[in-house]
């Protein structure tokens, strides 16, 4: 997927035609997310991103809880490094 057009790609023509359902943002990146291939989200939950958390499941996304956001960046890295593309 490349960044100018999988997204769009993603959402769908008729998700922006009149009379579509309307979808939050979270239900949109994580349909986005599913469909590049993601199958774990690494977080720090917070508010922030509850509406994102919310649709995972829906998905088949696998979150994965941290308490910092250091440690969080360092073993998303190690996940993707070790399990390949």
């Amino acid at each position: 997927m490349d960044g100018t057009r999988g997204m769009g790609e993603s959402l769908g023509r008729a998700a922006t035609g009149p009379g579509a359902a309307r979808a939050d943002g979270g239900a949109i990146v994580a349909r986005v997310l599913a469909g590049a291939g993601v199958r774990h989200v690494f977080t720090v939950n917070g508010g922030h991103i509850w509406p994102i958390l919310a649709h995972l499941r829906e998905h088949d996304l696998q979150m994965v809880h941290m308490r910092h956001e250091q440690s969080c960046a360092y073993a998303a890295d190690g996940y993707a490094r070790t399990s390949g593309p």
